[in-house]
């Protein structure tokens, strides 16, 4: 999974529609994207906006942008920011990709702006999320085990979650469980600090001790 639109020009998190075309034309099947809400309601690639302040030179006020504004700023001087109509017409001319979603809670809109479902993942932070994703035209939303605070398998199953995000600290913290809910059928995802994920060797020592690759 291509994190954050993938890495480009030694920078490992710009959501940009470069990073994007990069990560593709390097393979990537899978890119994730952090979305948030503009201050007029669209949708934009960004991890949070005093984030996306920093790296386009302005003020970190915490205050969303317009679209227009947020579509007028290069990242790093150099990038381009995606709004859902640039991710749309990517992901359109590439038809086996598939976008992971990150932050974003407002599925109604990610289902009306993206129409390609059965590409579609959409991250989510609670059990109740989890259901209204569903319920709002999510096919496929993946729970973040971190945010439960603690991995119960039993309660996982029991609200029949089929596909799940956990950080490399609670896949050490929680091996057996975490090793239960895959035998059970639940896909997990791990996510990890750029400095880390892009060890190969730390990846592979994961997959053959802590969780089944198959």
């Amino acid at each position: 999974i291509a994190h954050a639109g993938g890495g480009i020009g030694g920078r490992p998190y710009t959501n940009s529609a470069e990073s994007m075309e990069e990560a593709i034309k390097n393979g990537f099947s899978m890119i994730e994207l952090d979305l948030d809400m503009t201050s007029d309601g669209k949708i934009a690639a960004v991890h949070d906006w005093n984030y996306f302040r920093a790296i386009t030179g302005n003020e970190k006020n915490g205050k969303p942008m317009s679209i227009e504004e947020y579509k007028s700023q290069k990242i790093y001087s150099k990038y381009t920011p995606v709004d859902a109509e640039q991710i749309k017409s990517i992901f359109e001319k590439n038809a086996t990709a598939v976008l992971v979603t990150d932050k974003i809670k407002n599925f109604s809109e990610i289902v009306k702006n993206f129409p390609f479902p059965e590409r579609l993942i959409a991250e989510v932070f609670s059990y109740a999320d989890y259901d209204r994703a569903i319920k709002e035209g999510i096919i496929y939303p993946a729970l973040n085990l971190n945010a439960l605070g603690t991995i119960k398998p039993e309660q996982i199953l029991k609200n029949n979650i089929r596909m799940a995000t956990v950080s490399d600290v609670f896949l050490k913290k929680y091996p057996y469980e975490i090793e239960l809910l895959h035998k059970s059928g639940v896909t997990i995802m791990l996510y990890a600090p750029t400095k880390i994920i892009n060890r190969p060797e730390y990846l592979k020592a994961l997959l053959g001790k802590k969780i089944r690759s198959e």
